[in-house]
């Protein structure tokens, strides 16, 4: 018989050997996705995936960032996580303001602005996709605060940060100056 025809020994609701061998074999490949155990196939964000924050770094020359909860499963590797981010983070230009004599002189070719990120850890800590969420359009910027995310390892993680998914989202926050 063709594969795909019913035998008379078949009872309603039986799925056939090949279509069960066949069925297994592509959730073997979507499990390999989903949990990046190799088999070539890339991980990535969803399409429709709502960005969360769960980290915010501040970029006006001060050392600030805030995680959602200190008490949140490995604070401690997702702070070491931050200051990794920070230290790698090059942006397109330096906001400054100063007074002389004739009044303020301001630079601000960044405009204030948040800029959301969203980015997919590995079991080993790699990051394995980036994807900004909606900004203002300033494209070097935008481009810097995913750039300081991408191909970085962060060392291995702690299990239980994978509790709710491996995804994270981070705001990089642009203040105005004045």
């Amino acid at each position: 018989p063709n594969r795909l025809e019913r035998t008379e020994t078949d009872r309603p609701g039986d799925t056939m050997p090949e279509e069960t061998a066949a069925h297994r074999a592509d959730n073997a490949g979507a499990q390999t996705a989903a949990t990046g155990d190799g088999g070539g196939q890339r991980m990535r964000i969803p399409t429709n995936y709502r960005f969360q924050e769960q980290f915010r770094l501040r970029y006006d020359g001060s050392s600030l960032y805030a995680m959602s909860t200190t008490a949140m499963p490995g604070a401690e590797y997702f702070r070491n996580m931050l200051r990794q981010i920070r230290q790698s983070f090059a942006p397109p230009g330096v906001n400054y303001m100063y007074r002389d004599r004739a009044g303020y002189v301001i630079n601000e070719p960044i405009k204030p602005q948040v800029v959301p990120v969203m980015f997919m850890l590995d079991r080993d800590g790699n990051v394995v996709d980036v994807k900004k969420g909606p900004t203002i359009g300033q494209h070097l910027v935008d481009e810097a605060c995913m750039n300081a995310l991408r191909d970085q390892n962060f060392g291995k993680p702690p299990p239980e940060i994978f509790e709710h998914g491996n995804i994270f989202g981070i705001n990089f926050v642009f203040p105005p100056l004045y």
